[in-house]
C-alpha cells in the first residue's frame, strides 16, 4: 500500500520534531549524546530520597573521588578553558574582559535575552549548570566571578585579613558592564565574605550589602534574582569534607551526610539572602531540593559525587542537575 505524500510528509515532520526535542534536552557539553540522562526535579527528588539511606560507596563515586583535584575540580568541565581564564578573575585582577558579552558567553548565544550571573566562586561553581539552562531556557548567559570576592556591597578582606581592593574594583566593574548592557536578568549568588580577619557579617550585614548592591544596579533595569547557597556539608566533630569522611568510612557513608534542619543549610548566609528577598521583595531561587531530601542533605546521588569540597559542588554534578534547575527558576523569568 502506498502512502500519500501528505502522509510522507506529516510522518517526516514528526521524527524532525523528535529528534529536535531529544537534542533541545541532551547536555551540550557531554559529547555526542542520544538519551538524555540528567534527572527531571521529580526524578531528582526520588534519587535524592533513595541516596539518604545508602551505606555503601558507589564504586563510580569513589573513582570520581580519587580524580577530584585533578579532572574533576575544575568548575568550567567540558567548557572552553579560555572562558575560565577570561571570566574567573583570580586574586589580584581587577578589571574584567573588554567585551565581556562575547568572552563569557554561555548559554544561547542567540538568544534575545539575557542573563548576567554574578557573584564569588559559588558563581563560578554553577557556570556549568546556567549554561544547560541557557540553552534548555533560550537565554545568553554572561558569567562574572572572583574567589573569596562575593558580590554583596560591603568592603570584604581576603581569608587572610589581608585587604582586597581588587575585588572592590572588580565589582564595580562588573555593576559598570550591566547597567550599560541593560540584561533582562542578573543573578547573584555567593557567601558573606570577612569584613575583617575575624568577622563574617552577620545576616543583618548580608541584607544590607544584598541592598546595596541592587540600588548600584538600579540603572540597568535588569530583574535581579538570588541564588541561594547549597548545603554545606562536614564530617561532625572534625571540620573535614565530606568526601574525606566518606573515605574514611566507605561502608557507613549516610553518617557523612547532614540533616536538613541542621547547619547545612541553617547559617548566617542563608538567613541573610532569605532575609533580603522577604524585605527588599526580590526573587530567590532554592536550590536545597538539587541537594536534600526532605530530610537528609547527600554527597552522593546514585552514581554521582556531588562535592569538590566542602563548598562547592562538582561541574559534572552542576550539569547533571541543570534539567532539574529549569523549574525552580523559570518562574521567576517573568
Amino acid at each position: 500500500m502506498r502512502r500519500s505524500k501528505s502522509a510522507v510528509r506529516s510522518k517526516i515532520v514528526a521524527l524532525v520534531t523528535g529528534c529536535a526535542l531529544l537534542s533541545a534536552f541532551a547536555p551540550l557539553t557531554a559529547g555526542a549524546v542520544t538519551v538524555d540522562t540528567r534527572p527531571t526535579l521529580t526524578q531528582l527528588a526520588t534519587l535524592l530520597q533513595q541516596s539518604s539511606t545508602v551505606n555503601q560507596l558507589p564504586a563510580e563515586a569513589k573513582a570520581m573521588m580519587a580524580n577530584v583535584a585533578s579532572k574533576y575540580s575544575g568548575f568550567y568541565v567540558g567548557l572552553p578553558k579560555s572562558r575560565s581564564t577570561h571570566c574567573d578573575a583570580k586574586t589580584g585582577q581587577s578589571t574584567i574582559p573588554a567585551n565581556p558579552g562575547t568572552t563569557c558567553l554561555f548559554g544561547q548565544p542567540t538568544a534575545k535575552r539575557t542573563l548576567v550571573l554574578f557573584g564569588d566562586s559559588q558563581a563560578n561553581m554553577w557556570v556549568p549548570a546556567f549554561h544547560e539552562l541557557g540553552v534548555l531556557l533560550n537565554l545568553r548567559v554572561v558569567a562574572f566571578s572572583k574567589p573569596s570576592c562575593p558580590p554583596w556591597g560591603y568592603v570584604v578582606t581576603q581569608t587572610s585579613g589581608a585587604a582586597y581592593p581588587d575585588c572592590t574594583l572588580w565589582r564595580t566593574a562588573v555593576r559598570k558592564y550591566i547597567n550599560d548592557s541593560h540584561p533582562a536578568y542578573v543573578v547573584l549568588t555567593g557567601v558573606s565574605g570577612f569584613m575583617s580577619a575575624t568577622h563574617h557579617p552577620s545576616a543583618q550585614e548580608l541584607a544590607t550589602g544584598v541592598k546595596a548592591t541592587t540600588d548600584l544596579l538600579k540603572a540597568s533595569k535588569s530583574k535581579v534574582i538570588l541564588l541561594s547557597n547549597i548545603p554545606w556539608l562536614r564530617s561532625t566533630g572534625t571540620g573535614a569534607d565530606t568526601n574525606s569522611c566518606m573515605s574514611a568510612n566507605p561502608t557507613s557513608i549516610s553518617n557523612c551526610f547532614a540533616s536538613r534542619t541542621s547547619d547545612a543549610l541553617v547559617n548566617d548566609v542563608s538567613a541573610g539572602l532569605w532575609q533580603a528577598s522577604r524585605t527588599q521583595h526580590l526573587p530567590i531561587v532554592d536550590v536545597s531540593n538539587l541537594f536534600c531530601s526532605t530530610t537528609t542533605c547527600v554527597s552522593v546521588v546514585g552514581k554521582q559525587l556531588v562535592y569538590s569540597d566542602r563548598f562547592h559542588a562538582l561541574a559534572s554534578y552542576m550539569t547533571y542537575i541543570s534539567r532539574a534547575l529549569v523549574p525552580l527558576i523559570s518562574p521567576k523569568l517573568t
